[in-house]
């Protein structure tokens, strides 16, 4: 069980001061603004910190080359586009996996039940049908 003082410590919140591109600034507001008000911006900016530190190094030094590169060619806006299309496949991949593996489940329990007949029908069968019917 955790004591009072690992509590209070992972409870513990930083004010950040810091300076980013204003196009990056404006797609993470506009990212913010899906997952609720102004005040979840902490935890996305902690989300966004946490992916970037689980990710492979190498792949941190690349995003970091990608910042560095947009700034100095050609600007941060055609880097946000350029991400933005790489997630709408990645998302459009997702779904159609997913869709292909539901049709392929609908289908299976579209088909009809076979079941084997283990007696043909005799007469007093099928009177019992007809008063029922």
């Amino acid at each position: 069980m955790p004591s009072a003082r690992s509590n209070e410590l992972m409870n513990r919140k930083k004010t950040l001061n810091l300076s980013v591109p204003e196009e990056l600034l404006h797609q993470f507001d506009t990212v913010c603004k899906q997952y609720g008000h102004a005040k979840q911006k902490g935890m996305v900016l902690s989300a966004a910190l946490l992916m970037f530190l689980r990710s492979d190094p190498a792949e941190q030094g690349e995003c970091l080359k990608q910042i560095a590169t947009a700034q100095i060619t050609h600007g941060i806006e055609a880097l946000v586009e350029q991400i933005q299309q790489e997630q709408a496949d990645t998302v459009i991949r997702r779904i159609g996996n997913q869709t292909a593996t539901t049709k392929h489940k609908a289908a299976k329990r579209a088909s009809k039940s076979v079941h084997r007949r283990t007696k043909l029908p005799d007469i007093d069968d099928l009177k019992k049908q007809a008063r029922k019917s």
